[in-house]
């Protein structure tokens, strides 16, 4: 299957499925199949997000952007609006992001927050 989604959702879809992986892994009691499907839609997740990042660094640095300790770019001021105008554009950017949908079974255990942030990805068995 394939959804299409902007780049600032697939952004926030992939750092949001992300952290909540991280917190939530231990607690998916789904069959391996199931898992399996999670697992790509996680990957190619991660894949999108580097990606945008790659991108997001790249945009910064050709508009004067100095890269900063926390990891963020100082702009500057005279390039701002441009670069506001072209982030604008790329995060409006449509992606397709291919899948095999999650099917789950009425005994499969997913923590509801990792099922909220995989819920357009995720059918249910008949």
């Amino acid at each position: 299957m394939i959804k299409t989604m902007n780049t600032f959702e697939v952004r926030t879809l992939a750092e949001n499925l992300i952290t909540k992986w991280e917190d939530q892994k231990m607690n998916i009691h789904v069959s391996g199949k199931a898992l399996f499907h999670i697992m790509g839609v996680k990957k190619t997740l991660e894949s999108h997000l580097r990606t945008i990042g790659d991108t997001l660094n790249l945009l910064a640095t050709q508009h004067g952007g100095e890269p900063q300790a926390n990891g963020q770019f100082k702009i500057p001021n005279e390039q701002i609006e441009d670069l506001n105008k072209e982030l604008a554009d790329f995060y409006a950017t449509e992606i397709d992001i291919e899948f095999t949908p999650i099917t789950l079974s009425e005994t499969d255990e997913l923590p509801v927050d990792l099922m909220e942030a995989l819920y357009d990805f995720i059918e249910m068995a008949e």
